[in-house]
């Protein structure tokens, strides 16, 4: 699902693969850090890989109604700009983190979370990547798919990078959990149950819960 509605806020999530098809392209050229390097492949192989394939939805407006397309499927979700927030989700090695752009007019900002250790200058590098790759898949999609959107460019000026400052995993298998709970208590607080170590285990039950219910409406399981 690229595009859904939660708590009445547009959300638009990203993924998980805007950074490791940079890191890829990177290491497949072999070229330095510098950004452009990689940009016009890397974001092909993020539509690719994010967009390649049918998303399941509840939500009327973000399902391809006809033949299935990945240039429908982006149509589909829309512009990221126009969204309130924007999700992302990082996993370049083995080590699930979260990063949310933040749209709303008087709230713009980029909030990263993270149950693991990590420094100030980590945080920084992923959650400025997020903003540059906003940028660079925004020009792909306005000059390869053909959307009219702005050209209009974020960063950490108009967006200011704030450590969400998450509660810390006491074990080696819970930053996936941690991540989507952070995210959606983000979204939804407060009205939403405590990212705690604690709590880990509601956390895992609720959401295997939900993918249990769409797999049921959607046939997949009786």
């Amino acid at each position: 699902m690229l595009a859904m509605f939660l708590n009445g806020f547009s959300i638009y999530n990203l993924g998980p693969y805007a950074r490791s098809c940079y890191l890829s392209e990177q290491r497949r050229v072999n070229v330095s850090r510098r950004r452009g390097a990689a940009n016009g492949r890397y974001v092909e192989n993020y539509v690719n890989c994010t967009f390649g394939e049918q998303r399941f939805t509840r939500i009327l407006e973000h399902t391809i109604r006809g033949a299935f397309s990945k240039e429908e499927n982006v149509r589909v979700a829309g512009d990221p700009l126009r969204h309130d927030i924007i999700v992302s989700f990082g996993n370049e090695s083995v080590h699930w983190y979260a990063v949310i752009i933040d749209n709303r007019l008087g709230n713009e900002k980029v909030v990263y979370y993270d149950s693991g250790g990590y420094n100030k200058r980590g945080m920084i590098a992923r959650c400025t990547f997020q903003l540059q790759f906003i940028n660079d898949f925004r020009t792909y999609i306005r000059n390869v798919i053909g959307m009219d959107i702005e050209d209009t460019r974020i960063d950490s000026r108009n967006r200011p990078i704030m450590d969400g400052k998450s509660t810390r995993q006491r074990n080696s298998f819970d930053c996936g959990v941690f991540a989507l709970a952070n995210v959606e208590n983000y979204i939804a607080q407060p009205n939403f149950p405590p990212v705690t170590q604690s709590l880990m285990r509601l956390h895992r039950c609720r959401y295997l819960n939900k993918l249990f219910n769409l797999a049921r409406d959607i046939g997949l399981t009786e």
